[in-house]
Parts: structure tokens; C-alpha cells; sequence
């Protein structure tokens, strides 16, 4: 079944159409305000700027902006109830860093993501029953080496180790984001693997985005997998 890719910048999105066993996606579908097709989002501040978005098996994407996030469904193209304080819901967050603002996620397919925000990560998923942060947080380079090890220019931060720009996980791999370049990513345990011959540069391979929406930059990406 084919899925719909939604990239993010500032008050826009652009819609992808990826079928199996893509990416590469089909193509570009169109560019749109997020604020007149995505329910109560202007409403509620989330109309622009979301830092990070990340799916969840519960059929819902949860959209991260500064200290805040919100609940949204997709099925009813809508947010669920209002915007709460990250601190007050994800446990673990709070002093971290965390519940200041995110940069990316990208979920692992389980209920499980990583969170990125500077050069620093974490992950959180079950543990004991209990949903919490169950690695770090630390830095990126530490705990996920291969991202840091992925490298597109002799510059310090011309690779994966800080400064993302968002993740999505579809068909069994992880699509991460960072400037004009993505790597593809394979699940080790709860770790994450760089496949081999990445990064490339999107807009190699993410072929379509229109002039207006370039492909770099993303502020989040999410995913409808029901389209």
C-alpha cells in the first residue's frame, strides 16, 4: 500500500506519494498551508514551525513545537484535545534539555523513537510496563556512532551527529534528514545502522520538490500510512 510523506517548513508541507518498496518516493503530490488542511492547527499555534513530528502505532502523530506538543490524528485530520507541556506527559524529558524544544524523532516502528535535539539523544519506549526514556540522554556520537560516522563534507558539522532536521520510519527503515542531505538507517537491537552508500543528497533521490519548497531544510516529517 502506498504511503503519504509530509514535509514541513514554516506554515507549508509538501505531500509525497511513496509506493512499495519505496523510496524513492512516486513524486510530489502538491504544496499546501498547513494551517487551511490540518484541522485546529492555527487554533492552536501548531500552523507553522513544528520542530519535530513523530508517528505513532496509536494512529496518531504527535508534533513537537519549543516546550510543547500536540496530539494529532490522522484519521480525523484533526488535534486531539490541547497542547500540553513535553515535561508534564514524557516522562523522563524534564531537565534534560528535552522539554525545551526537540530537533527530530524518528520512531522505531514498535512505539519505541529516538529523539534528537543539538548533538544530544535519547530513546523512548517501554520499560517495566511503564512508557519512559530507556537510553541516555547523551551525545549522538556516543550513543549512536554510525550517524556520527555518516559524513557529507569535511566540515564539523557536515554530518548526522547534531543539529537534525527530522526522521520517519516506513517499510522497515529509517529515513533521517540533515541540511540537503538523508541517510537510510537499519535497526540493531534498539541502535541504528547506516546502510552502506549513504548519505546521498536528497534532492538526488527525493526527486520533485518545487523551487518554493526545496529539498533541504525540513522542519518535520511524518507519515500517513492509510492514504
Amino acid at each position: 500500500m502506498a504511503v503519504k510523506v509530509y514535509f514541513t517548513k514554516h506554515g507549508k508541507y509538501a505531500r509525497y506519494n511513496v509506493s512499495p518498496p519505496g523510496p524513492p518516493p512516486d513524486g510530489v503530490d502538491y504544496v499546501r498551508s498547513i494551517g487551511a488542511n490540518w484541522g485546529h492547527t492555527v487554533h492552536y499555534g501548531f500552523d507553522a514551525d513544528i520542530d519535530a513530528a513523530v508517528n505513532w502505532p496509536n494512529g496518531h502523530v504527535y508534533f513537537f513545537k519549543g516546550e510543547k506538543y500536540a496530539k494529532y490524528d490522522i484519521q480525523a485530520n484533526d488535534i486531539t484535545g490541547t497542547p500540553k507541556l513535553t515535561k508534564d506527559h514524557w516522562d523522563g524529558f524534564e531537565g534534560t534539555g528535552f522539554d525545551e524544544y526537540i530537533d527530530a524523532a524518528l520512531e522505531l516502528g514498535d512505539g519505541s523513537a529516538w529523539f534528537f535535539k543539538d548533538d544530544q539523544c535519547l530513546l523512548f519506549g517501554e520499560e517495566k510496563g511503564a512508557e519512559t526514556v530507556i537510553v541516555g540522554p547523551g551525545k549522538i556520537a556516543t550513543l549512536l556512532p554510525d550517524l556520527a560516522s555518516a559524513s557529507f563534507g569535511s566540515g564539523a558539522r557536515e554530518n548526522f551527529s547534531s543539529h537534525l532536521d527530522d526522521g520517519v520510519f516506513m517499510n522497515g527503515k529509517g529515513y533521517i534528514f540533515k541540511g540537503d542531505h538523508y541517510i537510510r538507517v537499519t535497526r540493531s537491537g534498539d541502535f541504528l545502522v547506516v546502510d552502506t552508500d549513504y548519505p546521498l543528497k536528497t534532492a538526488d533521490q527525493w526527486v520533485g520538490f518545487p523551487s518554493t519548497f526545496a529539498a533541504r531544510n525540513f522542519q518535520s516529517i511524518w507519515i500517513n500510512p492509510n492514504a
